[in-house]
């Protein structure tokens, strides 16, 4: 699966929730001081994302933006294969 594959499932996932409809995100953006998600906010993130690509993400790994979220999610895919 490519880079922008994963990207766009990760952002469909993002525009999903409420708090975030209507607003303008980027990869780049950073979800905690750009996006205003709270802990529990990326918790639930992270746990649609495990569901979407059905991996596990290590939760010691610092990921702040959809960028690094997608270029980990392509290691843990490239992984399995």
């Amino acid at each position: 699966m490519s880079k922008e594959e994963i990207i766009a499932k990760i952002m469909n996932v993002l525009q999903q929730d409420d708090s975030m409809e209507g607003k303008d995100i980027t990869p780049d953006m950073s979800f905690k001081q750009e996006m205003n998600l709270d802990s529990l906010d990326v918790f639930e993130l992270v746990n649609e994302i495990e569901d979407e690509f059905e991996i596990e993400i290590d939760t010691d790994e610092s990921l702040d933006t959809v960028n690094q979220v997608a270029d980990y999610v392509q290691k843990q895919l490239a992984a399995k294969e």
